[in-house]
């Protein structure tokens, strides 16, 4: 083979340069006072006792406590919330789940989550009250503290540290939030604290009116939090029964694999499971397939259209996010692009091809010339709209994405010449118009495809880095030090929240990018060769990332799917995510950890044996060569195998 050729930096300056525009037009678009909105309430330290401040019509606005900066969990538009409260109410659902004898069951992370949107939701409908002129009279807070401290002698200490200031504040927000919740669902203004209560009937139909209330008011408020202030306990110990049975499965998946592709009698598999054969030449694979496929895919957009707005109630979010997604790179791994060959959008492509008038029309030459730059851009906008605005959580948005994406095409490969499965969607037609039977589907070393590439595709290769940077940016986006990280930016830069995601996002991708270039010194042809060693990689973060929801949200793809049944189910109770933060687990988060960790390494061991192997093939005589020029790739992936694991390691919140 020849020598890689000198390095070229003009390709890495265009690239930065585009970067830069891009970011400098993102800021500019989206940057706002440094000055957060809020209720003209202010916070500084002092007693703790609760002050009123005015706006700007000389209104007195909510009252606020005076707290001291460490003793504040999260501030909502200026208005501070002790973090007193949240740390007694942490400890509480804690002490509860023991009590249960299911301490697993308390996932300590999401809990704060959740105690924050508790929080902040409170604050949102008690100002709004007390803006619409809604106060806690003294009969409710008499009827309030009857319900509470003297119902349970412990409730002060238990849940507000003994602090009677943080207590008879919080007690008010519950208050007005329950009257403006009946106001906002009934229209009555003229009810007391107990009347409001007995009014809630906590139906779907009242939750769905409060929700269209406060998901505005959450999105168009400033929150700030500060989880490093909240005393941790810890995690509990992982199930080991449950890692052990993981590893003995994926050990003999393993020893089979490589006895088969080892026995060259047993690795046809056409041969060795004739009814692959037959549901080919029955039609069961994949046109059968596909009408399955397709309609649920169908039942999904329906589900995404006229479904619950809430994103783990709804049939087409759950399916999607929590079931679909996380199953693709598995899926790639065990059986190479399958899934095209039944994806129900290439499927209404050909369909929509067939109708009279509309004909076979070629493909623009804009997909034929430039089609994976072209891909790269639309799961670049994806990525982003969930980073940003939350496309994930969002059903308006789920829907609309999933309605938007291209037709697929014609594989138009030949079998015959067909060294690779990269441009084969296994549809299998070629078996069932072969009639010789001439035709193999053999296992293969997952890793060979990419350490024996001849023609590396630039274009691959800056993809295969993006996607370092994307799963590092969506599991940076669950972590607590995103928030700080957040508050800190937005304290400097003073942008908005779509600004910083973006900013987090543009980085996050650069980055890789950046990092591929300079270990590649500016060698296009080196950074397309180091590229493809870094895909193994990006599958397991992928699939790691996605593991935490398949795992700890699995259940409501069954929950979702007995409502659309009849069936009884846990979602029948309106509000909330039933269970709390992982009520839907089906591991607890200790255990998905480790398999996630566990994941990634398996698959940064695959990118080293790819890198192992291009350094013998790019060595004088296919030997080891010390002066093999893809040394700095073991570096690069060691690099990225770090950034993983730590991200890993930390506790994630779901987001469904």
């Amino acid at each position: 083979m020849k020598p890689i050729a000198q390095p070229r930096v003009m390709f890495v300056v265009r690239f930065a340069a585009a970067l830069v525009c891009a970011s400098v037009l993102v800021l500019a678009l989206t940057t706002i006072p440094a000055v957060a909105a809020g209720s003209g309430a202010s916070a500084s330290p002092g007693s703790g006792a609760p002050t009123a401040s005015g706006d700007q019509t000389g209104r007195l606005s909510l009252p606020v406590l005076d707290l001291a900066p460490a003793d504040a969990a999260l501030i909502i538009d200026g208005i501070p919330y002790p973090r007193v409260i949240v740390q007694g109410h942490l400890a509480f659902t804690r002490a509860q789940a023991e009590a249960a004898g299911d301490p697993r069951s308390f996932y300590e992370w999401g809990e704060i989550l959740h105690l924050y949107d508790t929080a902040a939701e409170r604050v949102l409908g008690a100002r709004a009250a007390w803006d619409a002129g809604f106060r806690a009279t003294a009969e409710d807070r008499k009827q309030f503290d009857h319900y509470t401290l003297e119902s349970t002698p412990t409730y002060l200490q238990t849940l507000y540290g003994g602090s009677l200031d943080a207590f008879r504040w919080d007690a008010d927000l519950q208050i007005l939030m329950k009257k403006w919740m009946v106001y906002v669902t009934t229209g009555r203004r003229d009810v007391s604290w107990v009347q409001a209560g007995e009014m809630v009937t906590a139906s779907a139909q009242e939750f769905a009116i409060w929700d269209a209330w406060l998901d505005p008011a959450m999105k168009q408020a400033r929150i700030v939090t500060y989880p490093e202030l909240i005393e941790r306990r810890g995690e509990a110990a992982p199930r080991v029964g449950v890692l052990l049975l993981v590893f003995l499965g994926v050990g003999a998946l393993a020893l089979w694999l490589r006895a088969v592709a080892r026995n060259p009698s047993r690795r046809n598999l056409l041969v060795r499971w004739p009814w692959i054969s037959d549901a080919v030449r029955h039609r069961v694979y994949p046109e059968g397939a596909r009408v399955v496929v397709l309609a649920v895919f169908l039942l999904m957009l329906g589900a995404l259209a006229f479904g619950p707005s809430i994103a783990h109630r709804n049939l087409g979010s759950v399916y999607l996010w929590i079931l679909w997604w996380p199953l693709v790179p598995f899926m790639l791994f065990f059986a190479a692009r399958s899934w095209c060959a039944v994806c129900p959008i290439a499927t209404l492509g050909d369909l929509v091809q067939r109708v009279p008038g509309l004909g076979r029309r070629p493909a623009p030459r804009l997909f034929v010339v430039a089609g994976i730059w072209v891909i790269e851009g639309v799961f670049l906008a994806v990525t982003w709209l969930d980073r940003a605005v939350g496309l994930v959580g969002s059903v308006r948005l789920t829907r609309e994405a999933a309605e938007t994406q291209p037709d697929g095409c014609a594989m138009l490969e030949r079998p015959r010449a067909l060294a690779g499965n990269r441009d084969c969607n296994l549809c299998l037609a070629c078996v069932r118009a072969c009639e010789r039977n001439s035709l193999a589907l053999r296992v293969r070393d997952p890793l060979s495809e990419l350490s024996e590439v001849r023609r590396p595709s630039l274009a691959v290769a800056v993809l295969a880095a993006v996607l370092v940077g994307v799963v590092a940016v969506q599991n940076l986006g669950m972590l607590e030090i995103a928030g700080v990280l957040e508050r800190r930016l937005w304290e400097i830069t003073g942008l908005g929240r779509i600004g910083i995601a973006t900013l987090f996002y543009l980085t996050a991708v650069a980055l890789p990018v950046a990092l591929l270039a300079v270990f590649a010194r500016g060698d296009r042809k080196r950074m397309a060769l180091y590229g493809y060693a870094l895909i193994p990689l990006d599958l397991g973060a992928h699939a790691a990332h996605n593991l935490l929801h398949l795992l700890g949200e699995g259940k409501s793809v069954w929950w979702v799917t007995a409502s659309l049944l009849g069936l009884s189910s846990p979602l029948d109770i309106p509000g909330g995510h039933p269970g709390g933060s992982m009520g839907a687990s089906i591991l607890d988060a200790p255990t998905i950890k480790v398999l996630q960790i566990a994941l990634v390494l398996l698959a940064a061991a695959g990118s080293l044996v790819v890198a192992r192997r291009m350094q013998r093939r790019q060595a004088p005589g296919g030997g080891t060569g010390r002066g093999a020029p893809t040394r700095p790739l073991f570096v690069l992936v060691l690099l990225f195998l770090a950034v993983n694991v730590w991200l890993f390691s930390v506790p994630m919140a779901l987001r469904h």
